[in-house]
């Protein structure tokens, strides 16, 4: 049974064996890309070891990470966008979250603050995106939250605090392994401290932690 597929790789100076450069997964994962004349073996292994940096994961960002991703590119640093939430950067983080691979997602949203007298609209606007992501839970942060949670309401399940830090427990118990959880929000509205509590909880490891209020690095 083969563990590796040489394609494009070099002989070991001392040895004179090939470094494996593409595993099997990648091979499966990658295979129209490798038939392209203009890519090949080569240019995907190439891809494999290119590091980009996302900053902004709201807007643009969010689609420009999928597409990189799926290209092959091997390592991302990921800046995140949690500074600021609006209408807009809100609808792009969970149209991302929809276009991930199907497992358990979840969602943390901190109210958007700073919006103007269209805020409980603005709030309660966001109940079709975010069902449209096929969420299980939804966790809300603040009082400007009230609205969609309202909007939510008997449609999906939701817990809500009126501190982002005091959705900690109630998020970590719901976390299982192969979780991806999308935290966003106004800088404002806490989340950047719940995402990094989450962080320094062991156990979230094994989950895929969409949104930390970090810049963090992680291998595709």
């Amino acid at each position: 049974m083969v563990d590796r597929l040489f394609i494009g790789s070099s002989p070991d100076a001392s040895t004179g064996a090939q470094t494996p450069a593409l595993s099997p997964e990648r091979l499966e994962r990658f295979a129209r890309h490798i038939v392209i004349p203009e890519i090949g073996g080569a240019g995907q292994v190439a891809l494999a070891d290119k590091h980009v940096a996302v900053i902004g994961l709201g807007g643009i960002g969010s689609p420009a990470l999928q597409y990189l991703a799926a290209s092959g590119i091997g390592t991302f640093t990921l800046v995140d966008d949690a500074y600021n939430a609006n209408p807009e950067s809100m609808r792009a983080a969970l149209q991302a979250l929809q276009a991930r691979p199907a497992g358990k997602r979840l969602i943390a949203l901190g109210e958007m603050l700073e919006i103007g007298a269209g805020s409980e609209l603005a709030h309660a606007g966001l109940a079709e995106p975010v069902l449209a992501t096929g969420a299980e839970k939804v966790f809300l942060a603040g009082a400007g939250m009230a609205a969609l949670e309202s909007s939510l309401s008997g449609r999906i399940e939701t817990e809500s605090e009126r501190r982002a830090p005091d959705l900690l427990e109630k998020v970590k118990n719901s976390l299982t392994d192969g979780s991806i959880l999308l935290i966003k929000g106004s800088n404002a509205s806490g989340m950047g401290v719940l995402a990094d509590a989450l962080r320094e909880w062991g156990a979230v490891e094994s989950a895929t932690v969409m949104g930390a209020h970090a810049e963090r690095d992680g291998r595709v």
